[in-house]
This record gives structure tokens, C-alpha cells and sequence, in this order.
């Protein structure tokens, strides 16, 4: 199941992988043994889209933009995002804004936003 129940702490994993890099399993080892709830990738190209899609079956809430020149990034997440928007930097830079939503009956008060950016 997906459900999340939203607590007071939310793990955020922030890989800036590098291009060219061909790690791939590294990067994928690190994530599975520190679980975060959402993950950040920048510098993502098509070929590390393809190679890291297994993180789709755990993180099913996701956005790719791959890039050639080392400005491609990806978020996932395995907690519900309501919506994606998404912009792009008049410097070529993108910008990704998600809302969070609580699966729980429980009342948290206003819900976090995510925001991840290539700069």
C-alpha cells in the first residue's frame, strides 16, 4: 500500500549524480538503505532515467525532466503529491513545486509543499 501517514518528520534525499556518472546501482543502494520518503536527483540524463526506473515502484509519485548538459532532475516520492507545477528558470533552470497530501483521518494543519531546483 501507498498510504502515508503524515508524522512530524519527513527524510528528503538530495543526489546531485553527475551526468556523466554510471553509477547507477550506487545511487540506488544509497536510496533503498536510507528510505527516504522523497528523492531529488539532479543532473539526470536519459540514460539515468532508464537506468534508475526501478525507483518508480517505490516512489510512485514522480516527475522526470532529463537534460544532456547536466540540467536534467527528477523527483520522487512515496508519500501522494496532489499536483506537480512546474517552471522553467528564465536562466534554463527548472523548478518543481509539489503539494503533499495526508492519506490519515488525522488533522495536521496545513500540508507541506515539496520545491526541487537545478540552479
Amino acid at each position: 500500500t501507498n498510504d502515508f501517514e503524515l508524522k512530524n518528520n519527513i527524510k528528503i534525499g538530495l543526489f546531485n549524480v553527475l551526468t556523466k556518472n554510471s553509477n547507477y546501482n550506487l545511487v540506488l543502494e544509497e536510496i533503498y538503505k536510507e528510505k527516504p520518503n522523497i528523492v531529488v536527483l539532479q543532473e539526470v540524463d536519459d540514460k539515468w532515467i532508464d537506468n534508475i526506473a526501478s525507483l518508480k515502484k517505490v516512489y510512485p509519485y514522480f516527475v522526470e525532466h532529463s537534460r544532456d548538459d547536466n540540467f536534467g532532475i527528477s523527483l520522487y516520492s512515496n508519500i501522494p503529491i496532489e499536483s506537480f507545477l512546474q517552471f522553467i528558470h528564465p536562466n534554463l533552470h527548472r523548478i518543481i513545486y509539489g503539494r503533499l497530501v495526508n492519506t490519515s483521518k488525522k488533522q495536521v494543519g496545513r500540508l507541506p509543499r515539496v520545491r526541487a531546483s537545478m540552479c
